[in-house]
């Protein structure tokens, strides 16, 4: 990996993208046998979108959402500690991004996002003697999957973590959440990151369908997360003929061909060495995966986006952990 793109809207919701995002790149910076390589650079985004409808302008609640500078300011603070090697990951203090802006923070960059990809002047390569890993940081004006996608485009990310969603219990029935248009936009695997980034990962456990985009997932969270353990398990839907078959149940019908396509997935190249054979297990998603996680704890999460209904879409289950994510949970599209 080359660049990750950590986007915080500045709220205790993203809280542990930019400390999970400097963990990734640190782990990373150690290859095969320990050998030294070049860190993913970091990209720390902030989007501010375009004025209308605000719930703290609404609530005539005091913010900065919509001050370019106070933004850069707040990113410049966050990103601080990190590049100085003396944050651990987890405790960065974001609560002054929601009140009064410091002396002299408010004055206009006038960031667009044509700005925001082009690098700053004074954000340069960091000295060899700093052990922080190299975070720029960038304002862009615009809807939140429109810049990203754009982002993601062109600085040619691989990897895109968020903070959790916001959830709006009835706008959210009615169509897709701004974390489902970001991931729909972009080819870029997403990370949604909400536990204090105080370990690498672990524990891995994907959820697949033996897809390419369950495959994909389980790919980039071996390049995240390379000292963990790998797990994954498929939810074998069984038709009443199968459920009440006197035979062995690994004879049924549908248990051969999930075998078979358990057989080709596992060919995928890429695959992290450490994963176990992933396992079939008769039930529903839903059930198989709650006990698993409840069995083995991990801390990532993987899954593949794509519904068996709808090319390009979302399936139910995807939509839905990613609402509530049990823990961080990488999602990828197929590659």
């Amino acid at each position: 990996m080359r660049t990750i793109i950590a986007a915080t809207d500045l709220s205790a919701r993203s809280a542990q993208v930019l400390g999970r995002a400097v963990s990734l790149a640190r782990a990373m910076a150690t290859g095969p046998g320990g050998r030294p390589q070049a860190a993913p650079r970091i990209i720390l985004v902030h989007v501010i979108e375009p004025a209308g409808f605000s719930p703290r302008r609404a609530l005539g609640m005091k913010g900065r959402e919509g001050t370019d500078g106070g933004a850069l300011a707040d990113l410049e603070s966050l990103a601080a500690p990190f590049r100085a090697g003396t944050s651990g990951g987890n405790g960065v203090d974001i609560a002054g991004a929601q009140g009064e802006a410091p002396p002299g923070a408010g004055a206009s960059q006038g960031t667009t996002l044509e700005h925001a990809i082009a690098p700053s002047p004074d954000q340069g390569p960091n000295p060899s003697s700093n052990p922080g890993p190299q975070i720029a940081c960038r304002v862009a004006k615009g809807t939140p999957e429109d810049v990203l996608s754009a982002l993601v485009a062109e600085l040619g990310a691989d990897l895109l973590i968020l903070g959790l969603h916001r959830e709006r219990r009835v706008l959210d029935t009615l169509r897709l959440s701004t974390m489902e248009r970001i991931l729909l936009g972009s080819d870029c695997p997403v990370l949604i990151a909400h536990q204090p980034p105080t370990q690498a990962y672990a524990t891995v456990l994907g959820a697949v369908d033996f897809g390419p985009a369950s495959a994909r997932a389980l790919v980039v969270a071996g390049q995240i997360a390379p000292g963990a353990r790998f797990h994954a398990i498929h939810a074998l839907h069984q038709p009443l003929r199968d459920k009440f078959s006197p035979g062995d149940p690994d004879d049924t019908t549908g248990m051969i061909q999930a075998a078979m396509l358990r057989k080709a997935f596992c060919e995928t190249p890429g695959l992290p060495a450490a994963l176990d054979t992933p396992e079939i297990i008769p039930g529903g998603l839903y059930e198989v995966l709650m006990f698993r996680l409840d069995e083995l704890r991990p801390d990532l999460l993987a899954i593949g986006t794509q519904s068996n209904r709808i090319e390009g879409a979302l399936g139910h289950y995807a939509r839905d952990l990613m609402r509530a994510p049990p823990t961080d949970m990488l999602i990828a599209r197929p590659g």
